[in-house]
């Protein structure tokens, strides 16, 4: 008799699972990995321009705002990987990605930043600094995984040896 089971579940990708998978990084690049939470990345700038317009002096402040918002869920591909660093890119531009490092405490390879201030990250996307939303540096990626298991079996009666 021959027994096929299969399930696909997300799991947290961690330094242990990298060290027990082994992939080399051009098996790593085909992996579909997915962000745990959504992410917020935000760039605001300030343009203050200073004139005089009949007599009056005119101070102008154009403020921009440029939001990123990879949701929950949101698959990505690895693009690069240093090291304890995946870089992955939630979008068709390689070059716009995210850097995910490994936690010494859990060991889920989690969102890194250039640094961290008030649970707000400074990351660099698409060769532009962003701030993340509050709580983004819990991210972490998951992957999906589908563990088969197959199981033969075979059973046999005997009838016994007479002489």
């Amino acid at each position: 008799m021959l027994l096929l089971s299969s399930c696909t579940t997300r799991v947290p990708y961690s330094s242990q699972l990298s060290n027990e998978l082994d992939l080399p990084e051009d098996q790593l690049k085909q992996v579909q990995f997915y962000v745990s939470q959504t992410v917020v990345l935000e760039r605001k700038s300030d343009k203050i321009r200073t004139f005089t317009q009949n007599g009056t002096v005119v101070v102008k402040d154009d403020q921009k705002s440029d939001r990123v918002v990879i949701q929950q869920g949101t698959p990505g591909t690895v693009v690069k990987e240093e090291k304890d660093k995946l870089f992955v890119s939630f979008e068709d531009d390689p070059n716009r990605f995210l850097v995910f490092g490994v936690d010494e405490k859990s060991g889920r390879y989690i969102l890194l930043a250039k640094n961290w201030k008030s649970d707000q990250g400074t990351v660099n996307y698409g060769g532009v600094d962003y701030l993340t939303s509050p709580g983004s540096g819990k991210a972490y990626l998951l992957m999906k995984m589908k563990k088969e298991q197959k199981m033969n079996s075979s059973t046999r009666y005997v009838k016994g040896r007479k002489l």
